[in-house]
């Protein structure tokens, strides 16, 4: 799967994952590789992220790494 995002505004999402129940909304494995892999790029006059993790609640994580 590949999202690409061509807008020019601040806001746009190349590829965006959802779930209401128990499971992932963005998943990714890699037996020799990467799983998952953001890289931001700008100009230098914003904010960029190669990626952004939030966590709604005291008990969830926006990260989980092992």
């Amino acid at each position: 799967m590949r999202g690409i995002n061509n807008g020019t505004g601040g806001l746009g999402i190349g590829v965006w994952g959802s779930q209401a129940g128990s499971g992932w909304g963005v998943y990714g494995t890699s037996v020799e590789g990467i799983g998952v892999y953001g890289y931001g790029t700008g100009t230098g006059t914003v904010d960029n992220y190669g990626g952004y993790f939030q966590a709604a609640g005291n008990q969830g994580m926006g990260v989980y790494g092992k």
